[in-house]
This record gives C-alpha cells, sequence and structure tokens, in this order.
C-alpha cells in the first residue's frame, strides 16, 4: 500500500512538472495594430484608412502567461512589403508614408530578434483611393424647384480638418460656391426652374498641401 501510494505520489509529481515546464515553453503572443490619420467625416461611423501619401503609425506588443512583456532590449526590425524600414532596441513601434504607387493592401511586419531564433508577426493594411462623395438626399434626385441643400462628403485626406480643403462646386457648369463657413455645403437655388429641367451639380476638392489629392464628384438631378 506504502508502494503504491509513492508511486502515485511520484506520477503526480512527474505530470506536474511536464505542466510547469510545458507553461514555462509556451512561445509568446505578439500582437500588431496600427492607426492611420487620414480626416472622415464626422457622421462617418467606420475606420479611417491610409490613402497614397499618407501616415500610418503600427505597434508591437507581446504577452506570454497572460502578462504582457517588457520589449526594451530586445532588438526589433520592421518591414513593409519585405523592405527594411526600421529596426533597433526597444523599437515597439514605427510610422511609414504609404508609396504613391504599389499595392493596395500593404503588408507589414515585425520581427523580434532571438539568440536561437526569432519571433515574428505581420498584418495586412488596406490602401484606400481618397474620393468626395455627393450627399443628396433626394429619391431618385430629383426635387422640386426652391432652395436645396447639398454637402460634398470626402473621405482619407491627409489633413486634420474639414477647411483644410479647398471646394469648387458649380451648377451646369456655372461655377458658384459654398458659404466660407461651411465649403462642403451647398444652398442650391432652382426655385426658376421647370419641371423636366435637369442641373448637374459637380464638386471638386484639392488639398493645397499635397498636388496629389484630387477628387470630384457629379450628380444630375431633374426637377419634377
Amino acid at each position: 500500500m506504502k508502494i503504491k501510494l509513492l508511486v502515485v505520489m511520484g506520477l503526480g509529481i512527474f505530470i506536474l512538472s511536464i505542466f510547469v515546464i510545458a507553461r514555462a515553453q509556451v512561445s509568446p503572443t505578439l500582437l500588431l495594430t496600427w492607426n492611420t490619420n487620414t480626416f472622415t467625416p464626422p457622421s462617418f461611423a467606420g475606420r479611417a484608412l491610409p490613402t497614397r501619401g499618407s501616415t500610418v503609425r503600427v505597434s508591437l506588443a507581446a504577452f506570454q502567461n497572460n502578462s504582457f512583456l517588457d520589449l526594451s532590449t530586445r532588438d526589433i526590425r520592421w518591414f513593409v512589403e519585405n523592405e527594411s524600414y526600421q529596426s533597433g532596441k526597444g523599437g515597439t513601434s514605427f510610422s511609414f508614408t504609404v508609396p504613391t504607387t504599389g499595392n493596395p493592401i500593404l503588408t507589414v511586419k515585425a520581427v523580434i530578434l532571438g539568440n536561437q531564433s526569432n519571433l515574428e508577426k505581420e498584418i495586412t493594411i488596406p490602401v484606400k483611393n481618397l474620393e468626395v462623395v455627393l450627399d443628396a438626399p433626394y429619391p431618385h434626385h430629383s426635387f422640386s424647384p426652391g432652395t436645396h441643400f447639398l454637402r460634398a462628403l470626402p473621405y482619407y485626406w491627409s489633413v486634420s480638418r474639414l477647411h483644410d480643403l479647398v471646394f469648387r462646386w458649380s451648377a451646369n457648369n456655372i461655377q458658384t460656391q459654398g458659404a466660407p463657413e461651411n465649403p462642403d455645403e451647398l444652398e442650391l437655388d432652382v426655385s426658376g426652374a421647370r419641371a423636366g429641367d435637369t442641373v448637374t451639380l459637380s464638386v471638386g476638392v484639392t488639398n493645397p498641401l499635397n498636388a496629389l489629392e484630387v477628387a470630384a464628384a457629379s450628380t444630375e438631378f431633374i426637377i419634377r
């Protein structure tokens, strides 16, 4: 009976040792996150996405056994599309500018150098074309004679606020403009229009600080 008890205890200790060793050998889990500073309308509930020429910031974290690891002394290398961008000790974040040409989806990889083996993690980041959308809540693109309000909604521009952009409006190729305090909005007066008339409304948006950031939208409306 005593021998049997010793065998059971020995087996228990052996299993416990295996469990402890297994926990100690669990590889760290790496997590990559990213954000960008492109402008979107305040009403937009989605995620801001990078466009050509905008800045993206990527951060790295590692955790093991439910605890975050200190990476301040580890050599970390960053790659974008397999091209080395940054390396150094404790470099858990870095920023890069999206190339003006190339893939619509970028692959970013972080590599933590080790004595025997490296740890690495990669993510993909979608690149969007900037755009402007005409917000015209009129069914079938038609409205009656009178005054109507329309708005231009810019998405994914490399500016921090709406007034950093320039809006140029036109109606039937005749230039008009929104109020200076709200350049993205247009008050369209078609009081003298007749049923069946059409109005082609266009808006062009530019970023004065970046000649590559240009977009336009156009819609035709029918007077009913």
